[in-house]
């Protein structure tokens, strides 16, 4: 079973785009939850990182039999480099997320998340029910939550938070613009490269 669609190269964010297959979503699952500022984040770091090591692993193969690429970093030198993130923030009632995409440049390696609500079936187990999904419905009344609601203002401010770390990766992977030429044209990083001086 394929775990990643072709890579595509993103010329404006100088960086490859590299899809998780359909099939393959279900096992990248993890458990999320809320914070106690309502960020999102993992209930388990162990099991995101089993799952980080698997995709790694598959990628490193993938790679190799499709000769997507010139030359890869060891397994070891690409899990130093994983970075994770939510494509958006999750509500109450998502409690798991999917891998969805990996970002590839030479030096960084962001994994997006995508929180989805895991429902019962009785025939597929579950299905994946994404934010984009579930904008038409109408909003379950949560009668037990504490007193003090979350207010919109609090989620902008979340969303405005998240959207800055979004921001602030392009932006280091944008300078790696020069690197990102150099290796496409010769199948090398530079030799001042963080890659290059690791692997020594």
């Amino acid at each position: 079973m394929p775990c990643f669609v072709a890579p595509v190269w993103n010329s404006t964010d100088n960086h490859y785009v590299l899809d998780i297959t359909a099939e393959y979503k279900n096992d990248t699952t993890v458990e999320i939850q809320l914070s106690n500022s309502r960020s999102t984040i993992f209930s388990n770091t162990d099991d995101v990182t089993e799952k980080t090591n698997r995709v790694i692993g598959h990628l490193i193969k993938e790679g190799e039999e499709n000769k997507w690429f010139s030359k890869l970093p060891t397994h070891a030198n690409l899990m130093k480099r994983v970075s994770n993130t939510f494509n958006n923030l999750a509500n109450s009632e998502q409690q798991h997320a999917f891998l969805s995409k990996v970002l590839m440049s030479p030096k960084t390696l962001v994994f997006i998340w995508e929180p989805f609500t895991k429902k019962k079936d009785s025939n597929t187990g579950f299905t994946f029910e994404s934010d984009s999904e579930m904008e038409s419905e109408p909003e379950i009344t949560q009668s037990n939550l504490p007193p003090v609601p979350i207010t919109t203002t609090n989620r902008q401010t979340k969303e405005e938070y998240l959207l800055a770390r979004l921001r602030a990766a392009k932006a280091r992977v944008e300078t790696e613009e020069i690197r990102m030429e150099y290796f496409e044209t010769t199948g090398y990083m530079p030799p001042d490269s963080e890659i290059e001086s690791e692997e020594e």
